[in-house]
């Protein structure tokens, strides 16, 4: 009888770390859920093609980049530390003439994107416009 029991427990035991395995992913799962915030993302394409809206939601302390990442088809540029948006959906920006430019709950962005941590926002935008110096 011993020997038959050796095996069954055996056996329990090497489902214990998937039974917690799976509660721990669930937990998490939970946790995420929790933390997701709904956002409208709106993107302007200065009038190449129509104005895109998208309901979506994030988790807060994603970055600004990441959500736009999650939305649309984006290309970056790296310079040194700095990570700029050079197209979005195909549309490029030209260095001096057009750009990607975008605001947060209607408010123009003083950080570059992939820099700027999403908390309790309900808006952002992303247009195509002139590049100026303001």
């Amino acid at each position: 009888m011993k020997l038959f029991i050796l095996p069954i427990c055996t056996v329990l035991l090497s489902l214990l770390p998937l039974t917690l395995s799976a509660a721990d992913e669930n937990h998490a799962a939970a946790l995420l859920l929790e933390n997701k915030k709904s956002i409208t993302v709106e993107i302007d394409y200065g009038g190449l093609r129509p104005s895109r809206t998208i309901k979506t939601a994030y988790v807060e302390g994603m970055s600004a980049l990441k959500l736009l990442q999650q939305v649309a088809k984006v290309k970056t540029h790296k310079a040194g530390a700095f990570v700029f948006v050079k197209s979005i959906d195909k549309v490029k920006g030209e260095a001096g003439k057009m750009g990607w430019f975008y605001s947060v709950d209607g408010v123009s962005a003083k950080k570059l994107a992939k820099s700027y941590i999403l908390t309790d926002v309900k808006a952002m935008k992303w247009s195509y416009k002139v590049e100026a110096c303001y």
